[in-house]
């Protein structure tokens, strides 16, 4: 029941032919004859063969110039390989960006990528004065390539969700939160939250199939996501974030603010990655985890320290108090005895003051009695 049927699946497979066809639609490989490194260093002026171009290297797949230059326009500012002259060659390599193209001169001016540049520099490896420079859209033909495999598990019913192949096509499937679940604000990451993020971390939390956060640029969306890797992490589970932009994927780690519970890995090209996803890359991640951890344990100590520090002052003075304690105990039966009196001079006060106002009024009556004389 919850495996989609062929005609919801037969949209997104149509999609994905037509994805493919336009991704190999731009895939190239060209010789080149000669190169200008030496003369430069990071942006190398290959000088190429574009007669010679073809779509993968086979001369049955050879292009016209006027194919290879659109082709080469559209890869602009995208990532170019390197490989030897013999096709079967698998030691292909990452060379650069594309930055410029001349037609008029056969040249492609090439921004080496920084592993490339540093191995060349440091005399680790090459540059071959010919070989192949080979083009395809590899992003787009990997995320395809995931796609299909995903529609095919999805088809299959190989999902961690049995029931997503109903919510995905239709989202009202969705099943809804047997109970919802309250966050304590001590028990926030981010302490500055408002209520508003916090109800829509309640709702993930709460949410057994699909929750959607919806909210214009500012309205704290990348905090909300950060909040959410750390609840769900104190509750055992963990959180994958995806995103097509790096951007978005780096502004969420950077609101992630260092908890022993959360142990976040920032997976990807070490060169795409902005300098806020730097720590968390593999190669870095273990050493910024125990850093934070040390300053985190550091901190904590230092808070304890101070709550000794203040507690030795009150022991010092523990004598003292013991002393008025004493004191205290042995004022209490003088004291009942001090109140008892009090109460016994009240009472005679109170007998004096009403004697005063009987001889009062009787000393008024014998001064009217006079006068009635007189």
């Amino acid at each position: 029941d919850c495996i989609p049927t062929e005609k919801q699946l037969e949209a997104w497979k149509a999609f994905l032919k037509v994805e493919e066809r336009i991704a190999k639609e731009k895939q190239f490989c060209v010789p080149f004859v000669s190169h200008n490194y030496g003369e430069a260093t990071r942006n190398i002026a290959f000088e190429i063969d574009a007669k010679s171009a073809t779509v993968d290297g086979k001369t049955e797949n050879s292009l016209t110039l006027d194919d290879f230059w659109q082709r080469a326009k559209r890869a602009r500012n995208q990532n170019i390989k390197l490989k030897e002259n013999d096709l079967t060659d698998r030691d292909e390599r990452e060379l650069g960006t594309i930055e410029s193209i001349d037609s008029e001169r056969n040249l492609l001016k090439i921004s080496l990528d920084s592993g490339i540049f540093d191995s060349l520099a440091e005399g680790h490896c090459s540059l071959p004065q010919e070989g192949l420079l080979s083009f395809e859209a590899v992003g787009d033909l990997v995320q395809i390539g995931w796609k299909k495999k995903t529609l095919k598990n999805l088809e299959k019913g190989w999902t961690q969700n049995p029931y997503l192949g109903q919510f995905l096509f239709d989202a009202s499937q969705a099943r809804e939160p047997r109970e919802n679940i309250q966050i304590q604000p001590q028990d926030l990451l981010l302490k500055t939250i408002n209520s508003s993020q916090k109800a829509a971390v309640e709702t993930v939390l709460s949410a057994p199939d699909l929750a959607l956060i919806q909210g214009p640029p500012g309205t704290g969306k990348t905090t909300v996501i950060a909040e959410i890797c750390y609840q769900v992490a104190l509750r055992g589970g963990r959180t994958l974030i995806a995103s097509q932009a790096n951007l978005a994927l780096d502004n969420a780690l950077s609101r992630l603010q260092h908890n022993p519970a959360i142990r976040a890995v920032r997976k990807g090209n070490k060169y795409s990655v902005g300098i806020e996803g730097e720590p968390f890359l593999e190669e870095n991640v273990v050493k910024t985890w125990l850093q934070n951890t040390s300053a985190d344990c550091e901190q904590r100590l230092n808070e304890k320290l101070e709550l000794a520090k203040i507690l030795r002052q009150l022991l010092a003075s523990s004598e003292q108090f013991a002393m008025y304690q004493i004191t205290e105990e042995k004022f209490q039966p003088k004291q009942k005895q001090l109140i008892a009196h009090q109460e016994i001079l009240e009472a005679n006060y109170q007998n004096q003051l009403k004697a005063y106002a009987i001889a009062q009024d009787k000393q008024e009556q014998l001064e009217s009695l006079s006068n009635n004389f007189n």
